[in-house]
């Protein structure tokens, strides 16, 4: 008798097969949702747009961009926790992803819930004032900080992304005290640098035109080395403190996706980094493209879950329970 349900179920089993491959053969069928977890109108939308109309005529289905903002950047990685794992959603991927369930309860883990599709560019993060605030250097900032507790205030792209971190990290290693006012995305912190509502801003590059034109200047960045979009200006590394914040971000699906789906999304994201409207949207903001192939980006997860598990703990801001 079990050997006889054993090969039924054998046998069930196999009959599902043709249908499964057909159906990874045939997608994608029907249009595909890539959530850009932040506000329409920052870097991340921009990217995220510039890259579903790549993809859209590549594999000749519309890509719908659906914008959740919020809890850090980590919305995208929820949604995949609760889509069908067939492909027709996905979501870009920023390093809060990672974060964010070590910080708090969350309905997701990133190396058991996401399948990893590929690897695409990477984030710039830097400190910014206005063009004529009286801090000409990060030294002045810090200097008035310590004179003045709380007086400096910076805007961030929530609590617990790394622009966040980085700062109240910073905060800690030189014994000073800012006042952190968290928003929804990087756009809306520089919108209100520009506003006079915060005196600083720590954030992606939405900050790079408007120091272009003069109105913004750039007191350090939080890379390993210098940025290419800003040669001038000191790492905080070389400022003499040591924090290296650096944020590659990429595309997943929902685990278990079909490995033929997952390839055709990883080649139509790939290519679409050679779409000059793409490489335009990432030259806007001066983000550098870092593809990654489906199991580097996942090696990738796996190496920032334990990095990011080391940070927190050393900041006091691991979860425990």
């Amino acid at each position: 008798m079990t050997r006889r349900r054993s090969l039924l179920g054998a046998m069930a089993l196999a009959s599902t097969w043709p249908f499964e491959i057909a159906r990874a053969q045939s997608f994608p069928a029907r249009p595909i949702t890539l959530i850009a977890p932040s506000v329409a109108g920052g870097s991340t939308d921009v990217i995220c747009r510039a890259m579903a109309d790549s993809v859209a005529r590549r594999l000749g289905v519309p890509v719908v961009v659906e914008n959740k903002a919020g809890a850090g950047g980590s919305l995208g990685g929820l949604a995949l926790a609760s889509a069908r794992p067939d492909g027709y959603t996905v979501a870009l991927l920023p390093l809060a992803t990672f974060r964010m369930p070590l910080m708090q309860k969350m309905a997701f883990d990133p190396l058991r819930d996401i399948a990893y599709v590929a690897g695409l560019g990477g984030f710039v993060f830097g400190l910014a004032v206005k063009a004529d605030a009286p801090f000409a250097r990060l030294n002045d900032l810090i200097d008035h900080a310590r004179k003045h507790p709380g007086d400096v205030s910076y805007g961030h792209a929530g609590v617990g992304s790394t622009p966040h971190l980085a700062v109240e990290e910073l905060a800690q290693k030189t014994g000073v005290q800012f006042t952190a006012v968290p928003y929804k995305g990087s756009n809306e912190a520089l919108a209100a640098l520009l506003g006079g509502q915060v005196s600083m801003m720590s954030g992606t590059t939405e900050f790079a035109p408007h120091v272009q034109s003069g109105k913004l200047r750039v007191l350090a960045t939080l890379g390993a080395k210098r940025a290419a979009a800003f040669p001038e200006v000191p790492t905080l590394r070389e400022l003499g403190v040591d924090i290296v914040n650096e944020s590659p971000f990429g595309i997943g699906a929902p685990r278990g996706t079909d490995p033929t789906v997952i390839r055709t999304l990883h080649d139509a994201f790939t290519a679409s980094l050679e779409d000059p409207a793409v490489k335009a949207a990432y030259s806007r903001f001066m983000m550098p493209m870092i593809p990654m192939s489906s199991s580097e980006y996942e090696a990738f997860a796996r190496r920032t879950v334990a990095e990011e598990r080391t940070t927190l703990a050393r900041l006091g801001l691991l979860r425990t329970e």
